[in-house]
């Protein structure tokens, strides 16, 4: 494998050569190097590493995949985070992956163009204060416009925007351009875990444009009928089977995760905070069917389904799974983050505040989380709505309008409790529990790691979403709601998945198309003449968050310990919901217990 070392503060390059697979275990590997896990979160020793993975040259859709590795400001240890179609650009770099160390003095952005045989790299530097203008023209975005002005060749490029100067909620954004404009609904993220704040706050990198001349697209025919030969299809049958849910279900007669998705969660889908686990059956209910109805479920099918508003992420795909409403690419978790859980309940209001945050550079779900928290804590009479700047207009639009003032405070304000939620729920919970009459802390939730760390759920009612595992907030868990396991079984199916992920994350395939991948794992390895290694990189990473104090922790707020608690109950666990409400944390902390030590069993 070929990363490039950009050391920014020197100005300096060095292409090595590795045995690595893909960018994930490259990334472990350099980070145990320079023993990042031994530093400051944003010390320019915490290298931003990303790359595409080793598939990317055989054409197959939903291989093309830009995987990311650092050490997050989050939740402390190694996270990693991806975004769609971008490896289709760096491919033609001729490196398969970046490293991006040291610290420039001002902000930088950087070039790497492929040329023939040849990488060349250049940089360009601008100021904060017209680094902030460019920003408030358009924030990430405007920044992928700064590159179309500086460049001559195609190029994708991975920008930050203004959450990721004093935050550690900022993405790192990209787009597919046409004619030297972003196309609608192609643009992606590698969102959760804060890489753009690492990026930014660690490297002083605004954005890194990568690509060159394309080569004629092909798949490879060898590669081809090794899928074939296991499904025992033809290849666009299989795709189209595999990836139903997230092109077009003609049962559901909806598509993409959005659509399909609050079918299947009815009662179980979050609202207010997950508050909704103390509501009833019946309440839920009533509370799930106005989300199906006109102003959310039913105006995505009409205005975007129904007209097929479609597309991809900017490889060749037949999936298109990206739907767009209004211009805004739509996917369930941000958009239920800002949405129902956020108590707005109106798709127009919440792509007003989705949109805005993207542009912002936020990661929309970590940002739902939140402004779903401390609107929480306003209901419950814990903080003074004038203290965060909610005028307590609880309407969809009032409530867009705070999410969107939220935002910029965020980014560019400064008063006590503005700071207290730069350093996010775990650790800001405790600023404000002080600043206040405490309870603040206890509304949110998330899985602790380490003194300060932590990571928020992914947007199911799943118990696999809160255990302690290396790498939550996204899919390296048994992630299926309103289901019940024994410890010991939820750890051996959360070690199985988190292994999956890992390899498909390595090896830069997209989870939407698990469903034909996984099964030909094993002889697609064999094909390219690589080996398995997605056991072994969980290990490094459990390993890596042991050395920097990142490991995880007993849950410490109440609302996370009631989704588990009062989940026994709902998902039929009577037995466990028994023990859970006489013995209480200690009958919590037992399973929590029993679950790390079956996990550390796995093999």
């Amino acid at each position: 494998m070929l990363t490039a070392h950009i050391n920014v503060g020197k100005r300096s390059i060095a292409i090595k050569e590795t045995d690595s697979i893909g960018p994930l275990d490259e990334g472990i590997r350099i980070h145990n190097q320079k023993r990042s896990y031994s530093k400051p979160v944003y010390d320019p020793g915490n290298p931003l590493v990303f790359g595409m993975g080793p598939l990317t040259g055989l054409g197959l859709p939903g291989t093309h995949r830009l995987t990311f590795l650092f050490r997050s400001p989050l939740s402390g240890g190694l996270y990693v985070s991806t975004m769609g179609g971008a490896g289709w650009h760096l491919k033609r770099t001729g490196i398969d992956a970046v490293s991006i160390e040291g610290r420039a003095d001002r902000p930088t952005m950087i070039s790497i163009k492929g040329e023939g045989k040849d990488t060349v790299f250049e940089f360009f530097e601008t100021d904060l204060d017209r680094l902030v203008k460019l920003w408030e023209q358009g924030g990430a975005r405007r920044l992928t416009g700064e590159f179309v002005k500086e460049l001559n060749y195609p190029f994708r490029a991975v920008t930050v925007g203004p959450a990721a100067l004093k935050t550690p909620f900022g993405i790192a954004y990209s787009a597919d351009l046409v004619n030297n404009k972003i196309r609608p609904g192609s643009e992606d993220v590698a969102g959760k875990g804060g890489a753009g704040s690492i990026m930014m706050q660690a490297h002083n990198v605004v954005g890194v444009a990568f690509g060159g001349k394309a080569k004629p697209y092909k798949v490879i025919r060898g590669a081809q009928k090794v899928i074939e030969k296991q499904h025992g299809k033809d290849f666009q049958q299989i795709f189209r089977e595999t990836t139903e849910k997230y092109s077009y279900s003609p049962k559901l007669k909806t598509g993409g995760t959005f659509g399909s998705n609050y079918p299947h969660l009815q009662v179980y889908t979050p609202m207010f905070n997950f508050a909704m686990i103390y509501m009833s059956k019946e309440e839920r209910e009533l509370k799930w069917k106005e989300l199906m109805g006109p102003m959310w479920w039913e105006k995505f099918n009409k205005e975007t389904i129904k007209p097929k508003k479609f597309a991809t992420c900017g490889e060749p795909c037949p999936v298109a799974c990206k739907k767009v409403y209004k211009g805004q690419k739509v996917d369930y978790e941000p958009f239920e983050a800002c949405g129902p859980n956020s108590w707005i309940f109106d798709l127009d209001q919440a792509t007003r505040l989705v949109s805005f945050v993207d542009t912002m550079g936020y990661d929309a779900i970590e940002f739902g989380g939140i402004m779903s928290w401390m609107l929480d804590a306003v209901r419950v009479g814990k903080i003074p709505a004038k203290d965060i700047g909610f005028n307590k207009d609880w309407s969809y639009s009032g409530l867009a309008d705070f999410g969107i003032k939220l935002a910029k405070d965020l980014s560019l304000s400064d008063s006590p409790v503005i700071d207290a939620l730069r350093q996010g729920k775990r650790q800001g919970g405790r600023i404000l529990d002080d600043l206040f009459d405490g309870g603040i802390q206890d509304l949110a939730t998330y899985v602790p790691y380490g003194k300060s760390g932590y990571m928020s759920p992914t947007m199911y009612w799943a118990i696999g979403n809160f255990v302690p595992l290396p790498l939550q907030g996204r899919y390296w868990t048994y992630y299926k709601f309103a289901v019940w396991f024994e410890p010991e079984d939820l750890a051996e199916r959360s070690f199985q998945r988190a292994v999956a992920e890992a390899e498909l994350d390595n090896l830069g395939v997209c989870r939407f198309h698990r469903g034909w991948f996984e099964p030909a794992l094993d002889k697609m390895l064999k094909y390219r003449k690589l080996k398995s290694n997605g056991e072994k990189m969980i290990k490094d990473i459990m390993k890596y968050n042991q050395r920097a104090g990142a490991a995880p922790t007993f849950w410490d707020t109440q609302r996370t310990k009631d989704i588990i608690k009062l989940g026994a109950r709902d998902f039929g666990a009577e037995e466990w919901a028994n023990k859970f409400e006489q013995g209480g944390d200690a009958a919590l902390m037992e399973y929590w217990h029993r679950f790390e030590e079956a996990l550390a069993l796995q093999e």
